[in-house]
Formats: C-alpha cells, sequence, structure tokens
C-alpha cells in the first residue's frame, strides 16, 4: 500500500483520458437437455428457434468475459455456434480447463 501521509509535494498528475469502447458481439448458441427446459431469457437475449429437443438463442454481449463464464455454467447442454471470436474463446477455456485435469 501506499502511505499517503508521506508524501510531501505533489509536483504534476498527468490525468489522461480516452474514451472507453467495449466491443459489443452479437452471439449465436443453443441449449438442449436440462438447459433448454429452464432457461429464461435476459434482456440482451432472443429465442431464435425452438423445439421440443433444442432452442436457438441470439444475444448481445457487451461483457465477454461474463458471457463465456455463463456459457461454460451450462455445460454439455450448450454450444456456441457464431461469431468464431467467441467459439475459439470458449474452445480454448474449456482445453485449459481440461488441461489442469491432466496429470
Amino acid at each position: 500500500y501506499i502511505r499517503i501521509d508521506r508524501i510531501k509535494e505533489i509536483k504534476a498528475i498527468n490525468i489522461k483520458t480516452a474514451p472507453a469502447t467495449a466491443e459489443i458481439y452479437t452471439v449465436a448458441y443453443s441449449l438442449k437437455g436440462q438447459s433448454a427446459k429452464v432457461f429464461i431469457a435476459e434482456e440482451t437475449e432472443k429465442i431464435l428457434k425452438k423445439n421440443d429437443k433444442e432452442i436457438l438463442i441470439s444475444a448481445v454481449v457487451q461483457n465477454k468475459f461474463r458471457f463465456i463464464q455463463k456459457m461454460l455454467s451450462f455445460g454439455e447442454d450448450c454450444t456456441v455456434i457464431s461469431p468464431d471470436v467467441i467459439k475459439k474463446e470458449v474452445i480454448q477455456k474449456l482445453q485449459s480447463m481440461s488441461n489442469g485435469y491432466k496429470q
């Protein structure tokens, strides 16, 4: 930690502000099994197609980390369809998790 009481003099503070630009993705994914049965769409999600076995969902994603964690929480019931950048990141996360169990 920094002890503020030990600062004798502040010469200059350079604060640069830049507008934060978060990437927004439109992601398509499908759910099957129990996850499809209990799924409730959030504000940013839209059910595109639904049948007895599977539902296809479109989601507007601003927080990629939160979205990927949500996809992982569905386990094998979830498949990310597009875009490739999100799909590859989910695959990489699953491979990394799998490697943690290999001895």
